[in-house]
């Protein structure tokens, strides 16, 4: 038998739920294959499972009263005993069922069964299926087994939306962060523009080491400023691991850490904590990604104030 697409194992779960019988051998091994190679198969009939347990306790056992079976028992008695001219008495008439009367409720009231959700309210409709005549269990089960295709499909639904819907909320935070970096660089671009437009900007040369000998730098800034640019080119390319890195010299001569580059960087937004004005010399250092706090590699380039 040729392989089950996901619609025909759809349409025959019902019958392998409720009366496997129905089916075939080869019916059932292939039902059994699309759904050991089908997720949502198998999800689908776990529904139904859960369903059919749904109705086998729906229904609670009753037990016959005395009258019906007396009833019965004569009926048997009737037709297995020899014909005679006697007449035969009648069977006891049944005593008629009391009805009971239905509670009354306020017309504004909210039913039970409103508040109740679909899988609830056809399980209770079964459980008092003796107070609604002519009902038909097979129509119940029938309603109650679409019902839960309904709902499993529902459930399925909702959870291809709410992975749309992160998905969404990643590539919106992904481009939220895009936006955050563009105006992070567009402002230091026009503070770059701001001190090269600055007619009482510095400009310092950082001259080139042994580490870096084609290297160029200068250092542009207002020294009633914290902010200076730093336009580089020739520095030779480093290890992945390695960056460089800018040092301000205070008034002891101790370094104080700043800014990391890496060798294709042509001009760069310094930000530091003082007025440039009160530091007196100006380095940069091979250093580990992410910089150091203190100098540890050699000094490709250096500057007096």
């Amino acid at each position: 038998m040729d392989r089950l697409s996901c619609e025909d194992v759809e349409k025959a779960l019902v019958a392998l739920t409720l009366n496997p019988r129905e089916l075939s051998e080869s019916e059932r091994v292939a039902i059994l294959a699309q759904m050991d190679g089908c997720e949502g198969c198998r999800e689908l009939y776990e529904d139904y499972v859960r369903i059919r347990a749904g109705l086998l306790r729906a229904v609670p056992a009753r037990v016959p009263p005395p009258a019906l079976k007396a009833s019965l028992m004569a009926k048997v008695a009737q037709t297995s005993a020899p014909q005679s001219s006697a007449p035969v008495a009648p069977a006891p008439t049944p005593a008629p069922t009391p009805i009971r009367p239905q509670r009354q409720t306020p017309a504004n009231a909210p039913s039970r069964e409103e508040k109740m959700g679909v899988m609830e309210r056809l399980l209770a409709w079964l459980r008092n299926g003796a107070r609604m005549p002519g009902l038909s269990f097979a129509v119940a089960a029938a309603a109650l087994v679409a019902a839960g295709v309904l709902l499993a499909q529902m459930q399925r639904q909702i959870a291809a939306q709410n992975a749309q819907m992160t998905q969404l909320q990643t590539t919106l935070a992904q481009q939220a962060t895009q936006v955050a970096q563009q105006q992070q660089q567009m402002a230091e671009q026009q503070q770059m523009l701001a001190i090269l437009a600055d007619p009482g900007a510095h400009a310092i040369s950082l001259n080139p080491q042994q580490v870096a000998p084609n290297a160029q730098a200068k250092l542009q800034f207002n020294p009633d400023g914290q902010i200076a640019v730093l336009s580089l080119n020739g520095l030779p390319e480093l290890q992945a691991s390695q960056q460089y890195q800018l040092w301000l010299f205070d008034s002891s001569g101790t370094p104080l850490p700043s800014t990391t580059f890496d060798a294709t960087a042509k001009n760069v937004v310094i930000n530091a904590e003082a007025k440039f004005g009160g530091y007196v010399n100006f380095a940069v250092s091979v250093e580990p990604k992410g910089g150091s706090q203190s100098p540890t590699g050699p000094i490709a380039l250096i500057a007096t104030s």
